[in-house]
C-alpha cells in the first residue's frame, strides 16, 4: 500500500517538473531559491505520505490479525 502511495506521488512530481512554471518568480527571480523551495516542499509531503502509508498498513495488519484471532477463539 505504501509503495502505491509513493509511486503515485513520484508520478505527480514528474508531472510537476514538466509544467512550464517560473519557479524563481515568487522569490524575486532567484530560480535556485524557488527550485529548492519546491523540492523541499515535495520532499516534506513525500515524507508525510510515507509515514501515513506506513501507519495505515500497520493498522490494517492489526485489524486483520485481530479478526483472525477472534474467529479462532469463538466457540461454534
Amino acid at each position: 500500500m505504501t509503495g502505491a502511495f509513493i509511486s503515485g506521488f513520484l508520478q505527480g512530481f514528474t508531472l510537476f517538473l514538466a509544467l512550464p512554471v517560473d519557479l524563481g518568480r515568487p522569490f524575486g527571480g532567484l530560480v535556485v531559491v524557488g527550485a529548492t523551495s519546491a523540492l523541499l516542499l515535495w520532499l516534506w509531503v513525500l515524507h508525510l505520505v510515507v509515514c501515513v502509508g506506513y501507519t495505515l498498513t500497520w493498522a490494517v495488519e492489526r485489524e486483520l490479525a485481530g479478526a483472525s484471532t477472534n474467529a479462532r477463539q469463538r466457540p461454534d
